[in-house]
């Protein structure tokens, strides 16, 4: 009887426990994970490239292990719109990522991706000062592997300044899938 009394203790003490973890991961990713998030977003920008992010609602979901980001815009050097996306949702996989030993991303969505690129007469595309946000290369790539990419609703415009005449077109209403495909081969993308 007082084995089994303890056992119920033991029990008990652990569910609660659990369900204390369980309500701090909830709450953290809830109320301070997209508050950091935005602040290491804007300032690496403002960081890199001197100018300012917009970005909209910044949201997580702890329990599917998801990101979405509404509204973000990011301008060029001159203030024109560069680039910028209506909504951002990134899905992780968090097992498949440990054993991969790398980044598996189970699905990236983007509604409304808009890209203003610009080649000067200088043949400067402002679109590369981007790679600036990238890490510095350490020889070997980080792994990553994208189970499915989707782009709805994306434009990319180009115009092209000097010449003869200054070139300018426009690609609407565009709708983008990618599937199984990452930094290195595996089985589902050869």
């Amino acid at each position: 009887m007082r084995i089994e009394r303890t056992i119920v203790k033991v029990l008990i003490r652990a569910g609660v426990v659990v369900a204390g973890i369980g309500l701090l991961w909830v709450g953290a990713a809830r109320l301070v994970l997209p508050g950091l998030l935005r602040d290491m977003a804007t300032g690496l920008v403002r960081e890199k490239l001197h100018r300012e992010l917009s970005l909209g609602r910044i949201a997580i979901d702890p329990f599917r292990l998801a990101l979405i980001v509404e509204d973000a815009r990011l301008p060029d050097a001159q203030g024109a719109p560069l680039v910028g996306f209506g909504r951002l949702r990134v899905d992780a996989a968090l097992l498949r990522s440990l054993a991969f030993r790398g980044s598996v991303l189970s699905r990236i969505e983007v509604e409304g991706l808009q890209c203003n690129a610009l080649l000067d007469a200088e043949g400067r595309l402002n679109l590369a000062e981007l790679a600036q946000l990238l890490p510095p290369d350490e020889g070997k790539p980080a792994r990553f592997l994208i189970d499915r990419l989707v782009a709805d609703g994306a434009g990319v415009s180009l115009r092209v300044q000097g010449g003869a005449a200054p070139l300018a077109t426009t690609l609407a209403a565009l709708h983008v899938e990618l599937e199984d495909f990452g930094s290195e081969a595996t089985r589902r993308n050869t």
